[in-house]
């Protein structure tokens, strides 16, 4: 399934991502025991990071 989504700017968009890998990653701990999160290099993915 495609999710498409409009944001009013990159900040709300990188909150919400953020937001969202976070709860993946807590159900796979949850799950699992561990997880792993990839990201490209450069300054595309900071604020997400941030």
């Amino acid at each position: 399934m495609v999710l498409f989504c409009d944001y009013i700017s990159r900040q709300v968009q990188a909150d919400s991502l953020a937001a969202l890998v976070a709860g993946q990653l807590a159900g796979a701990i949850d799950r699992k025991g561990r997880a792993s999160l990839a990201v490209p290099g450069g300054s595309t993915p900071a604020a997400f990071l941030r």
